[in-house]
Parts: structure tokens; sequence; C-alpha cells
């Protein structure tokens, strides 16, 4: 009767662990798309610290360029992103089938 019981204890402990390990996985991944996605913009204002000539720097009128080209990368690198989650999801519900 305790080996049953120490059996049943043993497993139940092994659940409780892989599920804290399982969701500590999920707040890693979180936080390393978190530290990659602040790496890009920190890299980019980390020119403007320096003491070196810009490019563009005469030209005022470049300005609106640079923001409407940062404006359609950032839409279309959320537009890639949702189209990939949305093809995992679909990946996701052909493997419940």
């Amino acid at each position: 009767m305790a080996d049953i019981y120490s059996d049943l204890l043993r497993g139940t402990m092994e659940v409780f662990g892989s599920v804290i390990s399982n969701n500590m996985n999920v707040i890693m991944k979180r936080l390393t798309i978190l530290s990659i996605a602040l790496m890009f913009p920190t890299f980019i204002v980390s020119f403007y610290g320096m003491n070196v000539k810009l490019p563009f720097e005469k030209n005022s009128s470049c300005m609106g360029f640079i923001i409407i080209s940062l404006c359609n990368f950032c839409f279309n690198w959320l537009l890639v992103f949702y189209q990939i989650r949305e093809v995992i999801k679909l990946l996701e519900k052909a493997n419940e089938v």
C-alpha cells in the first residue's frame, strides 16, 4: 500500500516539476523576444550618440523619407509576424486532428 502511494506521489511531483519547467520556458521565450525587439532600436539610436557625420545630415527633406521607410519596415515586419502566427495555429490544428 505504501509503495502505491509513494509511486503516486512521485508521479505527481514529476508532473508538477514539468508544469513549472514548461511555464518557465514560456516566460524565457517571451523575455528573449522582448530583448531582441529592444536590441534593434538601441542599436539604431546609438549612432546618434557618436560624434560622427550621419547620412542625410545636411538634407533635411530626407527625414520624411527615413520616417516613411521606418514605418513601412515596421508594418511589413508586423504583417509577416502575424502571418507566421496564423500558419503556426493552422499547423497546430492539423496536428490535433
